[in-house]
C-alpha cells in the first residue's frame, strides 16, 4: 500500500482547458473550440475520407504496375526467334556454335592438289636445324699467268765533258777556286758526279753550287738540289773555299759520271 493514493487520470475537455485558462465558463467564440479540437470540425470526417481514397488509389496504381511488369515476363518465348536467356551464375556459361544444317545433297569436295616438293617440306624444330655448310666457291678455270716482257734497259748515257778550273782569289795558306763543267754531249747528264784529286795536300773547307766530300786527296761532288741536270752543249759552274800548305798546284783527273773530262782553259 503506496503513501500517496493513486490518482486515476482523466481527459480534460476543452471547454474546462478554456474556463481554466480564462476563468469564463462559456467561450463565445467556436473558432477557438474548433482550432484546439479537430474533432469538432464540421469538415474532420471528409479530410480522414479523401486520404483514405488517395492510399486506395495510390495502392491501386502500384497494383496495376506490379500486373504488368508479371505480365511482360511471364510471356512464352516464341521458338526459334529469340534465344532462352542464360541462368544466372558466378561462372560464365559457354555457348556451343549452332549445327549446321544442309538441305538438299552436299557438294562433293573438291581434290587438293598434292603439294610440291620443291614448295613444300616436312616441318622440323628449329632447334633440331643444323647450321648449312659454308659455301665452297666454285672451282675456277686454270688460266696461265700473263706473261709480260721486260721493259728493255736504257741505253747508257754517252758522257762527253770539259772542266774549267780557275783559282779566284788566294791568300797565304788558302784560296778561293771556280769549276766548270761543260757537257759536250748530244744528251743531258742527270744526275751528275764530279770527281777530282789533289796533288800538293790541299782540302776542300767550304763549298757551293753541290755537295762536297773529301777522302785523302780525292774530293767528290753531288749536284745541288736545284742543278741536278747538265744538258746538252751546256756548262754548270761551281766553286769551293780550299787551304794549301807550301805549293797550291791545279788538282788532276777530273771525271763526270766515270768518264774523264777534257781540260779547258
Amino acid at each position: 500500500m503506496s503513501l500517496f493514493p493513486r490518482q486515476r487520470s482523466r481527459r480534460v475537455t476543452v471547454d474546462e482547458l478554456l474556463a481554466r485558462t480564462t476563468g469564463d465558463d462559456v467561450v463565445p467564440d467556436n473558432a477557438v473550440r474548433h482550432r484546439l479540437d479537430p474533432r469538432a470540425r464540421p469538415d474532420g470526417g471528409r479530410e480522414k475520407r479523401d486520404v483514405l481514397r488517395r492510399c486506395a488509389a495510390a495502392a491501386a496504381v502500384v497494383a496495376a504496375v506490379c500486373l504488368t511488369a508479371f505480365a511482360a515476363t511471364s510471356k512464352p518465348t516464341p521458338t526459334g526467334s529469340v534465344a532462352a536467356a542464360p541462368p544466372l551464375s558466378e561462372e560464365p556459361a559457354i555457348s556451343e556454335p549452332p549445327a549446321s544444317v544442309f538441305t538438299g545433297t552436299a557438294p562433293a569436295p573438291s581434290p587438293s592438289p598434292s603439294p610440291s616438293p620443291s614448295t613444300s617440306a616436312p616441318a622440323t624444330p628449329s632447334a633440331s636445324v643444323p647450321a648449312p655448310p659454308p659455301a665452297t666457291p666454285a672451282p675456277q678455270p686454270h688460266r696461265a699467268p700473263a706473261t709480260t716482257s721486260a721493259a728493255p734497259a736504257p741505253k747508257p748515257v754517252v758522257v762527253s765533258c770539259t772542266v774549267r778550273f780557275t783559282i779566284t782569289d788566294s791568300w797565304p795558306g788558302g784560296f778561293t777556286a771556280s769549276v766548270g763543267i761543260t757537257n759536250t754531249g748530244s744528251s743531258a747528264v742527270s744526275p751528275w758526279t764530279l770527281t777530282w784529286t789533289f796533288t800538293a795536300g790541299q782540302q776542300v773547307t767550304h763549298g757551293w753550287d753541290g755537295e762536297y766530300t773529301q777522302s785523302g786527296d780525292r774530293v767528290t761532288v753531288h749536284p745541288a738540289s736545284y742543278n741536278p741536270t747538265i744538258a746538252a752543249s751546256t756548262t754548270t759552274n761551281i766553286g769551293f773555299n780550299g787551304s794549301y800548305s807550301g805549293t797550291n798546284p791545279a788538282p788532276v783527273g777530273f771525271t763526270l759520271n766515270g768518264t774523264r773530262c777534257g781540260r779547258s782553259s
